[in-house]
């Protein structure tokens, strides 16, 4: 059933198989490396796997950033779709001395 929900989401996100399959060849990453971790995922029970979703999607750590007193450089990448740069902009912004690349 997770794998369903996964690839009901993926296809619903970039239309078919074929084009998740050339998202990732673009994204640099290689199926094969990547498939293993979908399978894995596969097997999470699906009420626990979208309870992840959903902590992951609450979690910050912004109230900590500014207690952060080593020096500190935030690469960020034009097209991450993780951390997108306006993220990375706010992480430099809270990190104080913090260098953004």
């Amino acid at each position: 059933m997770a794998a369903a929900i996964v690839t009901r989401e993926l296809t619903k996100r970039y239309g078919s198989a074929a084009l998740v399959t050339q998202h990732l060849r673009d994204a640099l990453v290689r199926p094969e490396d990547f498939m293993p971790y979908l399978e894995h995922m596969a097997q999470v029970d699906p009420r626990l796997f979208v309870d992840m979703l959903a902590a992951a999607g609450r979690h910050t750590a912004r109230e900590l950033l500014c207690e952060v007193r080593v020096p500190t450089l935030i690469i960020a990448g034009q097209h991450d779709w993780i951390c997108p740069p306006e993220f990375s902009q706010e992480i430099h912004r809270l990190i104080p001395h913090s260098q953004l690349q």
